[in-house]
């Protein structure tokens, strides 16, 4: 994300839709949930409650409030969060069926901003998996690589604002809300998510999973 956007949440990884306001109901496994209340600046980590492992902070990341809001705030060049472990099946490989969840306050919106990322920026066509708060019309709300697997924002969520952005697949059927109405979607069968990368927050990940994109 670029500077001045910050991050601050529940973050929901689940194999089944869950919803989330300030607490999250669980459908399925919960991976991620990270709390901007728990980290401060200069953490080496960001502890997860989910069953995946916690998040290694890259660059320097900083905690802080918005008004009485705890925040994370990540510059957009290097600041991110990275585990080591690769992504947990069920969110990789054919047809992953998954749920993503944030609280994102971003006061300055650029292209293509990840939320949280895995898989593999750069190909093949449906290999990736980024949750973006961007402008692009073709992928500025996810990234799976390939025109037939991005998908836009149905009109980019208002800078400056608190907005609760959530992501869906079922296995056929990518959906994004905004603020709990559905705000797009397609149809994309095949799809196929690079199984070797861990999760991040804050940047995707390129060349098989071996680098984080500097391009956030």
């Amino acid at each position: 994300m670029k500077a001045g956007a910050y991050i601050a949440l529940a973050l929901a990884l689940a194999l089944t839709r869950a919803n989330s306001g300030w607490s999250i109901e669980i459908g399925g496994e919960l991976f991620v949930d990270l709390d901007a209340a728990t980290f401060t600046t200069g953490d080496a980590a960001w502890t997860n409650a989910g069953t995946y492992e916690n998040l290694e902070a890259f660059g320097a990341p900083m905690s802080g409030f918005v008004e009485t809001t705890p925040v994370v705030w990540l510059d957009g060049q290097f600041d991110a969060f990275a585990g080591f472990a690769s992504a947990p099946d069920g969110l990789t490989g054919l047809g992953p069926t998954t749920t993503i969840e944030a609280w994102v306050f971003n006061p300055f919106i650029e292209s293509e901003e990840s939320i949280v990322a895995w898989g593999d920026r750069g190909g093949p066509d449906g290999s990736n998996m980024s949750f973006n708060y961007g402008t692009n019309t073709d992928y500025g709300a996810v990234g799976h690589w390939g025109d037939d697997y991005d998908v836009g924002w149905n009109g980019t969520p208002e800078a400056n604002v608190w907005h609760h952005l959530a992501y869906t697949f079922d296995g056929n059927t990518a959906r994004v809300y905004l603020d709990g109405q559905l705000n797009n979607e397609k149809d994309m069968p095949g799809l196929e998510t690079f199984e070797d990368s861990p999760i991040a927050v804050g940047a995707q990940w390129q060349q098989g999973g071996g680098a984080l994109e500097a391009s956030r």
